[in-house]
Order: C-alpha cells, then structure tokens, then sequence
C-alpha cells in the first residue's frame, strides 16, 4: 500500500518564505518529485490596515512568519530536497527531526480547506427528520436580486413560515456594523431601503433582517457592488445565530 503523503512544517529565515516555497516547487519539476512533495503552502488572511489619512486598504497577512508548510512523503530524497533549499533552517520537531502534523493541527493551522460535499443546493428545502431541530420550519434568505427576495419573503408570509433575511454586504468594510431588526427600522442600507419600500406596498412588515450600519464605500466605477472576503460570512453567522436563539424560544416554550 502507497504511503500517504503528510503535512510538514518548514521553518525559513525571515522574509523567506515565498521564496523557500517557489524554490521548493520549482525543485519538484525540476526532479519529477510529484509523487513525494504534493503541496506547498504559506496559510495567509486578509487584514484592513488603516492609513494614516483614514483610508482603510485590504492586505494579505502570513498567518505563521517564518514557516513554511509542506504535504510530502518523508523520505531520505525529499527530507533532502527540502531542508537544502537557500532560506530554510530545518523542519519542525525535536531535534530538527520531521514530525507531520495531526489532524486538528492542520485544521487549527488552517493548512487545507476541506470541503464538505452534500446533495442540495441553494434554494433547495431542507426537511430535518430528528434531534433537536426536527419540526422547525424557517427560510433563511441571503438571496441578492431584489425581486427574488421580495418573492419569497411573500410567499413565506402567505404560509406562515418565519423568515429572517441579509441585506446588502457589498462595498462593506467594517463586519462589526451588522444589527438585528425588522426591516422598517432599518437605516443606511441601500438594499433595505428598497425592500422596505417593495414591502410596504405589499402590507408586509415585522420580517427581521441582518443589516449594517456603515455607510457603502465609494467605487472608483459604477457596476456591481463589490464585496471583502470577510464581511459577508459575519453576516451569515448573525442569520444562524438568529434561528439558533428562534428556535431555542420555540422549544422552550412559554416561562411559566
């Protein structure tokens, strides 16, 4: 049975990292080592910086300065490929000797993006069969066409499902300006703005939407409203918890 290949960390000198990970790619083509050395990886995140004039700029940030992870089969050729490259110190473990990480590190490490692979998509209804959320019915809408929005918060009312729904997220910056309300007491947001005016005309209020208070960036050029890769997430974890704490009064029923 073929070994598998593992996940090591590689430790560089400072400010070597993108080089030590061309390196080590450029390495692997070189010498066909496909079937050792699978996978470099430098894990990053994206960071607002404030400037000094007030201009908020997103920028890549190194997770862990200093290392480098590689998924490779530990052997005498690879171990050698890798620690003789310009820029690196040695591998991760004691006394300099590889030891690949386990799984909760690499998932702790932010190494590999699993992904979860299911049979339903968006739009799809969902029926949960048992535990603790079995029987709970509710529409959680982050859909972004204003007339397919309005669409289903109708229908949703006309049968009498609960609905919570995201505004806009686009032109965002500041992920800790979202809020809890009914749709009418909303403020600033251009999408909620127009859906409360859509639903005022259809005698439709009370529907508790995520929504932010921050005022949309400017863009450079007209066209579709751009988003950061961490301001909508925060949104749809304000939606979750929402239904969480919904159903949470649901089955705890009245205080008595």
């Amino acid at each position: 049975m073929a070994e598998e290949a593992k996940w090591y960390v590689v430790h560089t000198y400072s400010g070597y990292e993108n080089k030590v990970a061309d390196s080590i790619v450029n390495a692997v083509e070189n010498r066909q080592l496909h079937h050792l050395i699978t996978d470099v990886k430098i894990p990053t995140e994206m960071v607002v910086e404030i400037k000094d004039d007030g201009q908020k700029v997103e920028k890549e940030q190194k997770l862990f300065p200093s290392y480098v992870f590689v998924k490779m089969i530990m052997t005498d050729d690879s171990w050698y490929v890798v620690r003789n490259i310009r820029g690196v110190t040695g591998f991760v473990g004691p006394g300099s000797k590889p030891v690949p990480l386990t799984e909760a590190e690499i998932e702790r490490f932010q190494v590999e993006n699993r992904q979860i692979t299911t049979n339903y998509a968006v739009g799809d209804s969902v029926e949960v069969t048992g535990g603790y959320l079995e029987g709970f019915v509710g529409v959680v809408d982050a859909i972004d066409t204003v007339s397919a929005k309005i669409e289903l918060i109708v229908r949703a009312e006309r049968e009498g499902i609960p609905v919570i729904s995201s505004m806009g997220t686009g032109n965002k910056l500041d992920p800790t300006a979202f809020e809890v309300e009914q749709i009418e007491k909303t403020s600033v947001c251009p999408l909620a703005k127009v859906m409360r005016r859509e639903l005022k005309k259809r005698g439709i209020s009370g529907v508790k939407v995520v929504y932010s208070k921050e005022e949309p960036v400017r863009q450079i050029e007209r066209g579709v409203p751009a988003s950061v890769s961490f301001v909508p997430p925060v949104a749809g974890m304000i939606l979750a918890g929402e239904v969480i704490k919904d159903l949470i009064k649901t089955n705890s029923g009245p205080a008595g």
